[in-house]
């Protein structure tokens, strides 16, 4: 499970920090949704459409750099979990703070949050 590696301290933390921002992102994108979508049906097909793809299109499986197609990487790059999951394996394997994903990834939440928080009170 671990591959025989477990986390630094430091690293620990930054994994901390990064599960929670993007617990942020996927909390917004799910009260957003919520409230657009008033019909339990069509919430589970959106969610599962939305969520299932999202997981394959992003670099979650497998590392960026070994994406070798110039359409299927501008499409990973534009998911979100791509930069959680690019976080995360930096911060468990090498206890590093990639700030070029943090960023983009608090960018993200910033900005779903506020849709969200937008969207609840305009309902």
């Amino acid at each position: 499970m671990f591959f025989g590696r477990f986390p630094t301290f430091q690293g620990f933390v930054y994994m901390l920090v990064g599960i929670f921002v993007g617990c942020v992102f996927w909390v917004a994108l799910g009260v957003v949704l919520g409230i657009v979508i008033t019909n339990d049906v069509k919430r589970d097909i959106i969610t599962t459409l939305v969520g299932l793809p999202a997981s394959f299109a992003s670099s979650v499986f497998y590392p960026l750099n070994m994406i070798h197609s110039s359409i299927f990487k501008a499409i990973v790059l534009l998911n979100p979990l791509t930069y959680l999951a690019q976080f995360l394996r930096n911060a468990y394997l090498f206890g590093t703070f990639d700030t070029t994903s943090f960023l983009i990834l608090l960018v993200a939440s910033g900005l779903l949050s506020l849709l969200s928080y937008y969207t609840a009170r305009n309902v």
